[in-house]
């Protein structure tokens, strides 16, 4: 075993190859690569304006705007002949900033509704349609000066009835994802 050995380092010696070292028979070893643990932030629950407060979970939009006393989801009027697309947009822009990006999902609202009213001669009521959109990471929610919102706060699904007015959650409940599905089999 040893003259081959001899050999073999005498002809790569030789050839100008003298200080390649072979391994070792045996155990390999390998370098770990070091994991760097994330600090977790602190986040506090209670704070109905952070998006960051219940980790994991669906939360919703909702405001509540000068002058009034019920929270609801944010609403705007669409102009005759605009894009709904374009509404949600400029509702978005006017009432929370340039900051808050949301990516509307699918082009039809996913629940709507029916109110009756007196407001404007001519016309009996009106219908408010309901869309759904997802927040852009990064995107953060600070109100214009002229932003007609007065406070606003993410709230989670089962938290929704609290807030709401009993019509508007009986419009939208039924459409709403859920985060969890407890369903027993029996």
């Amino acid at each position: 075993k040893g003259g081959t050995t001899d050999g073999l380092d005498s002809l790569l010696g030789e050839e100008g190859l003298g200080s390649m070292a072979f391994p070792e028979l045996g155990r390999k070893t390998v370098q770990r690569k070091r994991v760097v643990k994330k600090k977790e932030e602190k986040v506090d629950d209670s704070d109905m304006r952070s998006t960051r407060r219940v980790p994991g979970k669906t939360l919703f939009l909702l405001v509540r705007y000068k002058g009034g006393r019920r929270w609801t989801f944010p609403k705007a009027d669409r102009a005759h002949g605009q894009q709904m697309n374009e509404t949600l947009l400029r509702l978005s822009e006017r009432q929370f900033g340039q900051q808050l990006r949301p990516y509307i999902v699918g082009g039809c609202p996913f629940s709507y509704r029916k109110r009756k009213g007196q407001l404007h001669p001519g016309i009996e009521g009106r219908k408010i349609f309901y869309y759904r959109a997802r927040l852009i990471p990064g995107s953060e929610l600070v109100l214009p000066d002229d932003s007609p919102v007065e406070d606003w706060a993410w709230c989670q699904r089962q938290e929704l009835p609290e807030f709401l007015e009993g019509g508007e959650w009986y419009a939208v409940r039924e459409s709403l994802p859920l985060d969890e599905i407890n369903v027993s089999l029996e």
